[in-house]
């Protein structure tokens, strides 16, 4: 497989303009160079304490604002303990203000109960992460673009990771040159349109860091959600909900699972499945809850796309599917799985 033809356009135009810098994307690494890049960046990550303030740009709405495609900055602080234990690591991400706003103390109080409440998909999904080395490396290449600017008063080198394909996302990152540390990202759509920042102001590694040992700050999954590592003892917690257990193969295009999670509502008691699949950097989730049965013998499918991420919605007899992620063929991966309900349930 070859990097797409129409991201490299895109954003070789990007590095005309200074966005990418000075260099053409012509340095690509060999798959076994990739994959040691990717692993590097991710050990950074997940095996390191460290304390960082910065600052999150989407585009579109977010935290309750963004309007016409304007990119809205979130300033946060973002505090992470290294761990080898099954608990793994540790973080938190606590919003600190709008870039560009001024918020008054209650109206800061509320967006922060809200904001945490998203903290692990941001962490975990919205910024860059790599889950799988190998599937990354074979859905994508990693594209040396030589030295980068000063990042947070430290030396970066500078990668793009571009899909192979024309319908994911593509990714230019500034590492940490002594630690390989992402201290800027950004994502650019399946169209080449920059959707998203991460940009690092300060930050500081290991003991400087001064990582509390207890957990008092971290964060944790807000009441209701259960995570599992098969959906069958998802759907078994789950069994109010006529779920269908989905493979690898009914998302395609190289996505394998990577977890489920059940979320029950502590008031209602209702209860969704939701399962996460990963290329080895992006994502696709698929919720399943039970819904009134329709009424209707029509085949209706309701398909969104906003900055970047798409989204498709169908029911089948008495559940609700609901299918997310920044694949722009999400519309044939809804499809493939509605057949698969239309067939099974």
């Amino acid at each position: 497989m070859h990097s797409s033809p129409g991201i490299l356009a895109r954003l070789g135009r990007l590095a005309v303009v200074g966005i990418l810098g000075a260099r053409a994307l012509s340095a690509q690494l060999p798959d076994d160079l990739a994959q040691l890049v990717l692993e590097r960046v991710e050990t950074a990550i997940e095996s390191i304490d460290y304390r960082a303030t910065q600052t999150r740009r989407i585009r579109g709405s977010f935290s309750g604002y963004g309007q016409g495609g304007e990119m809205v900055g979130a300033v946060e602080t973002m505090l992470h303990r290294a761990g080898s234990g099954p608990d793994g690591d540790r973080f938190s991400i606590e919003l600190r203000g709008i870039e560009g706003r001024a918020l008054s103390a209650p109206e800061l109080q509320q967006r922060q109960q809200v904001y945490r409440g998203q903290a692990d998909y941001l962490f975990r999904f919205q910024s860059f992460r790599v889950f799988d080395v190998e599937r990354a490396s074979h859905n994508y290449s990693v594209h040396l673009l030589g030295e980068g600017p000063l990042r947070a008063q430290r030396h970066t080198n500078r990668i793009a990771v571009v899909s192979r394909t024309a319908d994911r996302p593509s990714w230019l990152l500034d590492l940490d040159a002594a630690r390989g540390f992402p201290l800027y990202g950004a994502q650019f759509s399946p169209a080449g349109r920059l959707v998203g920042e991460l940009e690092v102001a300060s930050i500081s590694f290991g003991a400087a860091a001064q990582v509390p040992i207890d957990d008092a700050w971290v964060w944790t999954p807000r009441l209701g959600v259960e995570s599992f590592p098969s959906f069958e003892q998802a759907a078994s917690r789950a069994a109010r909900v006529v779920s269908l257990p989905l493979a690898n193969e009914s998302i395609g295009a190289g996505y394998s699972f990577h977890h489920a999670r059940v979320v029950t509502n502590p008031i209602t008691g209702e209860q969704s499945i939701v399962q996460a699949f990963d290329d080895g950097i992006d994502s696709v989730f698929v919720t399943q809850r039970a819904t009134t049965p329709s009424q209707s013998n029509g085949h209706t499918a309701r398909y969104y796309s906003d900055a970047g991420v798409f989204q498709c919605a169908f029911q089948h007899q008495a559940t609700e599917f609901v299918v997310v992620g920044r694949n722009s063929s999400l519309r044939e991966m809804a499809i493939r799985i509605y057949r698969l309900a239309v067939a099974s349930m």
